[in-house]
């Protein structure tokens, strides 16, 4: 296996992903097989062409509405001590039903400790790179092992700098599985 080249967030990711055995990989071609994702990510790039860099006021309830059920908005929160954790802002219906209400929590309050590194470091890499990614999941967690996911994820400024918010959406599918034969 290739090393990956050091300051590439996304090689770094997956080198990691692969390490670990994590069912996760990070993607920045933004190749969605969704059209819910191809049509979010087209709207983010028309918020940058306008704005320069979007922020989270850029995206209200009426232009994210026909990705809304999907749509999740995770804000990194450094404490004094300079420890960072991820607070959920925003859970869409969707996601709600799959992962359970955690709007308002922090992620180590949401998820086991077994899952949190691949999560923190799945943000931490959106917020290092400073453009939309896509990430390909095949979910571990209990309630949603039965399935994969598409997403696509974007850091987001709230005036802070550097950006300190993602917005992510996902889209699952039943895994596919093999044929008897």
């Amino acid at each position: 296996m290739a090393t990956p080249q050091a300051g590439d967030p996304v090689a770094a990711l997956n080198a990691r992903s692969i390490a670990m055995h994590w069912g996760m990989r990070c993607d920045d071609t933004l190749d969605f097989v969704r059209p819910e994702l191809k049509a979010l990510s087209a709207l983010w790039h028309e918020k940058a062409r306008e704005t320069g860099w979007p922020s989270r006021a850029d995206f209200d309830a009426r232009s994210l509405l026909p990705f809304l059920p999907h749509v999740s908005i995770v804000e990194r929160v450094t404490g004094e001590d300079g420890a960072r954790r991820y607070r959920y802002r925003l859970i869409g219906t969707a996601l709600v039903r799959l992962f359970g209400e955690a709007t308002g929590r922090f992620l180590d309050e949401s998820i086991p400790a077994q899952f949190l590194e691949r999560w923190t470091l799945g943000y931490d890499t959106v917020l290092a790179l400073r453009t939309p990614v896509r990430f390909l999941s095949k979910f571990e967690l209990p309630q949603v092992s039965w399935l994969d996911g598409e997403s696509f994820s974007v850091p987001l400024s709230n005036g802070a700098e550097p950006p300190n918010m993602i917005l992510g959406a996902l889209y699952v599918t039943p895994k596919k599985t093999k044929a008897a034969g």
